[in-house]
């Protein structure tokens, strides 16, 4: 935005050093998709282009969107224009300056990151997405990045929450007792060991920390190892079993899922997609190598098992 006398200092070459595979930052986004999903899903320079776009301070889009990027609510009310703004003059202007990429604009996510908040302090989240976006039409498929025009880095927590809402999953809570109320509540991202929660590495440039089992089972990257998907209700009373669960990092079949639903009792069926209550078991180690899987774990929850 040189056109409003603002400029970034996380522009296009450094950014890349964050999204791309490099030895230099190996807690990047490419890493920790290939290494969190077991490989499964990849974030690839080739079908992930960084572009710059200098955006005009305030104006109307095609849409008759009217937006102010400086003092912000362009519709008078909310920060709604400047946010979905973002996605319209990115397609203005890729369709002026590079009209096969505006052709492929339904087939691709879009990734925005821009300081919301460099002349006025108008939004107050770190990062926005699409819930379960539709893969046969990405058009609307966003996520929005709010940074800071001094930072020359990603808080790649934010960023791998926001862009693995937009593969469908919700955030990691947990239930907590409030001993002011006396009672059990909900705490929508107290899951500290997930990023779908407040879950980060220490270390932001060299570690990653993955989904714990619940989000890795319901992503499809994960499952229960074999024998492991069990209907509690089919379990004898008083009779112990046995289960070898391997790290989380050694193996894509590596927990255990317990049925305990009194109305769908189906094992191995459309678990993913259909509600369903049940107990996740999984056992996590951190890894000391820089760039490896749960190296940014926290050591409370090292080499334990886990429950979900």
């Amino acid at each position: 935005m040189s056109r409003c006398g603002m400029i970034p200092k996380l522009n296009a070459s450094r950014l890349a050093d964050w999204m791309y595979d490099n030895p230099r930052i190996p807690g990047n986004l490419e890493r920790w998709f290939k290494t969190c999903t077991y490989n499964q899903l990849t974030f690839t320079k080739e079908n992930n282009p960084i572009v710059e776009i200098d955006l005009p301070c305030q104006g109307t889009t095609e849409q008759k969107r009217a937006f102010d990027f400086k003092n912000g609510k362009g519709n008078g009310k909310n920060e709604d224009n400047e946010v979905w703004g973002l996605g319209e003059l990115a397609y203005s202007w890729l369709k002026q300056n590079y009209p096969f990429w505006a052709m492929e604009w339904g087939r691709y996510r879009k990734i925005f990151i821009y300081p919301y908040n460099w002349a006025t302090n108008y939004v107050q989240w770190s990062g926005l997405a699409v819930l379960g976006c539709n893969d046969k039409d990405l058009s609307l498929c966003y996520t929005w990045i709010n940074t800071e025009t001094s930072v020359t880095q990603l808080q790649m927590s934010i960023v791998v929450q926001e862009l693995v809402h937009n593969v469908g999953l919700v955030h990691s809570s947990r239930k907590l007792f409030d001993r002011n109320q006396n009672k059990w509540v909900h705490c929508e991202y107290c899951d500290q060991q997930c990023p779908m929660g407040w879950g980060e590495a220490e270390n932001n440039d060299k570690q990653l920390l993955c989904t714990n089992a619940a989000q890795s089972y319901k992503a499809g990257w994960a499952k229960p190892i074999s024998g492991g998907h069990i209907n509690a209700f089919d379990l004898p009373p008083g009779v112990t079993q046995q289960f070898t669960l391997p790290s989380m990092h050694l193996s894509k079949d590596n927990m255990l899922r317990i049925i305990y639903d009194q109305w769908n009792r189906v094992v191995d069926g459309d678990t993913v997609h259909v509600i369903q209550d049940a107990l996740f078991v999984s056992y996590r180690v951190r890894q000391n190598a820089s760039g490896a899987y749960d190296s940014g774990l926290s050591a409370p929850v090292n080499r334990r098992v886990w429950k979900q």
